[in-house]
């Protein structure tokens, strides 16, 4: 299942960090982080090459967004990516200029159910909306997982909240721990906070599997953002150092 990990404020100069496997159909095209005019601004993301949109990235305003799907939820006939609504919060300059404009493609448009982030250097948003239903609230814990089954504070993974803990109280480069969450998504377990069930971060098998994963490190002001990609499993591939894409932003 697309597994989204956010962690706040565990490195001095990146206070949120963002670590995403992505779950989709292997066959449906998509293109490695470049840059993008997203409305009056660039930005840095992966692209879905079928509709155009994606799921996670940053722009230059320093505005940070990743998604995940909503599982279970009713698809409206003819419903827009949600992908595109990425897009709308990457066209901001803040985090509430963000979920506004979410929100408002949303009100205009038919568009797939979703739940995203939405970060800078202070600030961390979460977003729902399936339906009629809608949930917004900022995020202050040092550890978050989501999944497209499990909205913040229902879901675990085995190790996590330990570790973080013990990375806010100590000064690792942000490479090392960049590295660790490269194990995790590649070898972790989720934990249902509720029923206990275990699943394994990386799906390798079915017509639903992890194609990609990325991590993005949000820097403070004026810092050097840390962007890495990997086209294909974590397991098997391996991660692409696309920081460089940063500084022409």
């Amino acid at each position: 299942m697309c597994v989204l990990i956010v962690c706040r404020d565990i490195d001095p100069d990146y206070p949120v960090i963002l670590a995403a496997n992505r779950e989709e159909d292997p066959s449906r095209p998509t293109s490695p982080p470049g840059l993008h005019a997203v409305a009056d601004r660039c930005a840095l993301y992966p692209q879905d090459k079928r509709h155009g949109g994606t799921w996670i990235g940053i722009n230059d305003s320093g505005i940070a967004v990743a998604l995940t799907n909503v599982a279970g939820a009713p698809v409206p006939e003819a419903a827009h990516s949600r992908g595109l609504a990425v897009l709308q919060a990457l066209a901001a300059g803040s985090v509430d200029e963000a979920l506004d404009n979410v929100r408002g493609f949303m009100a205009r448009e038919v568009v797939r159910p979703l739940q995203l982030v939405v970060a800078d250097g202070a600030r961390l948003a979460y977003f729902r909306r399936a339906g009629d239903d809608e949930a917004c609230f900022d995020i202050e814990d040092l550890a978050v997982v989501l999944t497209n089954r499990h909205p913040p504070k229902t879901v675990e993974i085995g190790g996590l909240s330990g570790w973080v803990a013990v990375q806010a109280e100590q000064g690792s480069d942000v490479e090392v721990r960049l590295d660790h969450l490269v194990v995790t998504l590649a070898t972790a377990h989720g934990i249902d906070m509720k029923t206990g069930e275990r699943f394994p971060v990386c799906v390798e098998e079915g017509t639903q599997r992890t194609v990609s994963s990325t991590l993005l490190a949000v820097p403070r002001a004026g810092g050097d953002l840390r962007l890495r990609y990997c086209a294909g499993s974590p397991r098997t591939e391996r991660f692409r150092d696309y920081s460089g894409l940063g500084a022409r932003l």
